[in-house]
């Protein structure tokens, strides 16, 4: 089971974002040791997406990777993603980060499928839960 903290909420986020805090807070977190500069511009990237919400950004930031799983990142910046699902498939509102990771390219190889494969697993098992504080 996963646990998954509240990441980007409040009344100043139009699309509230959730993380599991093993796969992506630790995971950014870690990276940040070797490449802080990339981690700060994406939890920016980040931000600004929850603020505008994530059906109104611009240049696709947040792109639809097929069975209901989305990625979020900077396509024409570094391939760091953040793939997850959206909590309530109706509203929309609150977005659930699963895993973070970085593509050696522009296309999805196997273990980028993979993983997004993992996350529609994990969603449809209730594999995950929040733990709020």
């Amino acid at each position: 089971m996963l646990e998954v903290e509240k990441y980007l909420t409040g009344a100043e986020y139009h699309t509230d974002l959730w993380a599991a805090t093993e796969n992506v807070v630790n995971r950014m977190e870690k990276l940040a040791k070797k490449k802080r500069d990339l981690v700060v511009r994406f939890r920016g990237l980040l931000k600004r997406a929850a603020k505008v919400g994530f059906d109104q950004t611009a240049d696709r930031m947040v792109r639809p990777e097929g069975n209901g799983i989305y990625a979020i990142g900077d396509r024409h910046g570094p391939l760091l993603r953040a793939a997850g699902f959206y909590a309530e498939d109706t509203r929309k509102q609150t977005f659930v980060l699963m895993e973070f990771y970085e593509k050696s390219g522009k296309e999805n190889k196997k273990p980028q499928r993979d993983i997004l494969r993992r996350i529609a697993e994990i969603r449809d098992n209730k594999g995950w839960r929040l733990i709020d504080e």
